[in-house]
Formats: structure tokens, C-alpha cells, sequence
């Protein structure tokens, strides 16, 4: 047995001991939204924002999708961040609220 070898398994324990960390770390994720349904047609993604140039608000454009509203503003922040949609006076509620 040479010199190297205590070091060797040394190094190896120490290898094995980081792979369990690694695991146990992944074990104690939350991973949010994952009860949400995020993907979609393009065909509803041009509906989406369609309706959100005509200022309808959020929650109908949900309905109308057949949608979680929670997911359709997920959309809502997708498309505003590859700037396909533009920001607009009532926000996620566009027409029903009233501007001073």
C-alpha cells in the first residue's frame, strides 16, 4: 500500500460525501407553479394578445381561454418580457378600471 492511498480514499469519501449533499439539496426544492398548466397553443398565445391590445381584462381573457388566471398572467409577464405585448394604462385589468 503506498502513501497516496489514505489520501486517495480520503478524496473519495470526501467525492461521495458532496454527491449525497447534491442530492439531499435537490430533495429540499420547492418548485413553484408546478400544479400550473404553462404551456400553450399558438393559437391561444395570439388570442392572448389580441384581447390584451383590446384592453380586456385579465380575468376575462382567462375565461375566455378556459384558463387559470394565475397562468394567463404568467403569459402576460412572458410576452411583456420578449416585448410582444406593451404596457397598458389598467395594467392586468385593462378597461374595467377607471383612470382618474
Amino acid at each position: 500500500m503506498s502513501a497516496l492511498d489514505p489520501a486517495m480514499d480520503r478524496a473519495n469519501r470526501a467525492d461521495r460525501s458532496a454527491e449525497r449533499t447534491m442530492v439531499n439539496s435537490r430533495r429540499s426544492l420547492y418548485l413553484a407553479g408546478e400544479d400550473m398548466d404553462l404551456v400553450w397553443s399558438v393559437a391561444d398565445v395570439r388570442k392572448f394578445d389580441a384581447a390584451w391590445r383590446d384592453d380586456v381584462p385579465l380575468a376575462e381573457i382567462a375565461e375566455v381561454l378556459g384558463r387559470d388566471a394565475d397562468e394567463v398572467a404568467i403569459l402576460a409577464i412572458d410576452r411583456a418580457r420578449r416585448g410582444r405585448i406593451q404596457p397598458r394604462a389598467g395594467g392586468v385589468f385593462g378597461k374595467a378600471v377607471r383612470l382618474c
